[in-house]
This record gives structure tokens, C-alpha cells and sequence, in this order.
């Protein structure tokens, strides 16, 4: 079964640089379908509306059918176009030509954003963003932007998740490192190292936590605080290394030695993610970071999975 990877996130001011698009460059299929609701299990994303991406642009695929008062949204393809032109300015072309599919979701003031694998081949993703949470699309301003937090995290998971990183056809009898639900982690991927570096003692006591018992997992957080770079991150494996990558992306290099300080500082002996991170930062759309404003970000963040805020 393939899997949803969610973020979700207080709603903050959103921003872009480049020119307003117009509504005419989106590219239309000769027809377009009307397709059933689809809906978010885990945090009630609604889906509007289905794009192919193909190069730098988006086909309309489909209209979702969606409650009447998500139609406005619907009808809003200028926006659909600024979201996906904020994407692609704020991320190099190398770095997305896995996301194939890019739909626009409503939240419901639960989930700024998801990826799954089109396939369980995980070399083709679908991304989905929630339009309620875009904001103005003017500017790319890391320093403050839910928004930009959110595709960067979602990016991290497409980035850690892939078949590059992971072998989907390989079974949890014959899986040497450790199971994931997309598949088992090749030994030099990026998250076994994160997982030999800070989950192997813990991931028994972890697997034992719903993923919606708030309590539990913020008790979780609390005893091993010094391994993660946010509550959230303590949710699983997964989620662990995507908020690491984000922490890599937005925050100066650390000079500690705590185990979470420890992941961090494993990415950059990763050539192609320091690659990545520096292309992000300097950016001629984005405006410079300012740490006191990521800490506030990651805060609010926190505040919004009913997790423990950081301290």
C-alpha cells in the first residue's frame, strides 16, 4: 500500500518572486474529468484539483468533486499556478523531477501538505499542497513562511524516500537494514544512517505509539529530546529526517554534539545535499533567514501537531 507523508502546520504568510502568471499559460488536456472526492484519512485533506507535470508546466488532469464551498478554491487556477511556480523557483530542477503529479488540497486547517509514490517503483510522486495555506505568493521569504517550510519538508521526504534510497521489492524477511512501509532502506541511504544514529535503541518503544495519541508521543519527545530537532520529528523515522533536512535547509551548521545535533551535521557530508541547501539559500527570490524567526516557525509548528513546544 503506498502511504500518504503529511505535514501540517499553523497557517503563515506565504510569498514569491517571479511575475504574476497569467491564467491562460496553464495547459489543458483536450478533456477534463470530474473524479470522486478523494480524502486525506489521517488528517482530512480534501483533494480540488489534479495537474501532470510535465518539464516546468502543468496539464489539468481532473477536478476533484468537492463540497460547495470548495469550489471557489477550484476555480482559483491563478493561485494553483503561483503555488506551483513557488516550488519551482525555491527548488532546483534536478532536485523535483520525481513529482510527476502536483494537486491542490484543502487542508481543513489540519495539513499544509503530502507526497506519496505514483507507484511502489518510488521513482514518481505526487505532490499536494493546500491552497488555504498559500498565502501571498509575491516573495519567497524563508524566515518566517509555513509555506516554504512545508515544501522543503515535503521535499525532504521524496529526496529520502526514493527508489535511489530505498529497494521496494525487497521483503521485510530479507530487509538487512530496517522496514519502512515503502519499502527497506538501502545501506548507504540517508535514512539508515540516520537510523543507526539515533533510532536503533528506541524504535520497539516508538512502534508501540499511535500515531494519533498526541500524549503519548509528546511523552515520547520529552525523554528523548536531545535526538530530535522537533516534536514532530520524534513521530517516526520518517517524519525524523525530513524535519532534520528542513533543520539542515533553514538553520545555520550546529556546533553541538547532541544526537540530534549529530544528524544534522551528517547531511553535510552529503555532497548532493549541500549542494541542494546552498542552491535554496542563495537564491535570488529568497530573502535571507533569520534564526529567532525559524525558531518561531518551528515553534508554531509544534503548536499545530498538539506536540510539546520547543524550548
Amino acid at each position: 500500500m503506498t502511504s500518504k507523508r503529511l505535514l501540517a502546520i499553523t497557517l503563515l504568510s506565504v510569498a514569491l518572486v517571479n511575475g504574476a502568471c497569467k491564467k491562460e499559460e496553464i495547459i489543458r488536456e483536450s478533456a477534463t474529468s470530474v473524479q470522486t472526492l478523494e480524502q486525506n484519512n489521517l488528517a482530512s485533506a480534501i483533494s480540488i484539483t489534479k495537474y501532470k507535470v510535465v518539464g516546468e508546466s502543468l496539464i489539468k488532469v481532473a477536478n476533484y468533486k468537492v463540497p460547495d464551498s470548495l469550489v471557489k478554491y477550484q476555480n482559483d487556477e491563478y493561485t494553483h499556478q503561483k503555488m506551483w511556480q513557488y516550488f519551482t523557483t525555491l527548488i532546483p530542477a534536478e532536485y523535483r523531477t520525481r513529482i510527476k503529479q502536483f494537486d491542490i488540497v484543502y487542508g481543513n486547517q489540519k495539513v499544509t501538505g503530502y507526497v506519496s509514490p505514483l507507484s511502489n517503483k518510488l521513482n514518481e510522486w505526487k505532490l499536494a499542497l493546500a491552497i488555504e495555506y498559500s498565502g501571498d505568493l509575491n516573495k519567497i521569504n524563508l524566515r518566517n513562511q509555513g509555506f516554504a517550510y512545508t515544501v522543503i519538508h515535503e521535499l525532504g521526504h521524496v529526496l529520502t524516500l526514493n527508489e535511489e534510497q530505498l529497494d521496494p521489492s525487497t521483503s521485510s524477511e530479507n530487509c538487512k537494514t530496517f522496514r519502512l512501509s515503502e519499502g527497506c532502506p538501502r545501506d548507504k541511504s540517508y535514512i539508515f544512517n540516520q537510523y543507526k544514529l539515533g533510532w536503533t535503541d528506541i524504535l520497539a518503544e516508538n512502534t508501540l505509539i499511535s500515531a494519533d495519541d498526541d500524549d503519548a508521543l509528546a511523552g515520547f519527545y520529552n525523554k528523548y529530546q536531545d535526538r530530535f530537532v522537533t516534536p514532530y520529528a520524534a513521530t517516526n523515522v520518517v517524519e525524523d529526517i525530513a524535519e532534520t533536512f528542513t533543520s539542515f535547509v533553514l538553520y545555520s551548521k550546529p556546533n553541538g554534539n547532541t544526537i540530534r545535533e549529530q544528524k544534522v551535521k551528517l547531511m553535510y557530508t552529503e555532497p548532493a545535499l549541500v549542494e541542494l541547501r546552498n542552491s535554496i539559500r542563495t537564491n535570488p527570490s529568497v530573502l535571507a533567514l533569520t534564526p529567532a524567526k525559524i525558531l518561531q516557525l518551528s515553534k508554531e509548528f509544534a503548536n499545530s501537531r498538539g506536540k510539546v513546544i520547543i524550548e
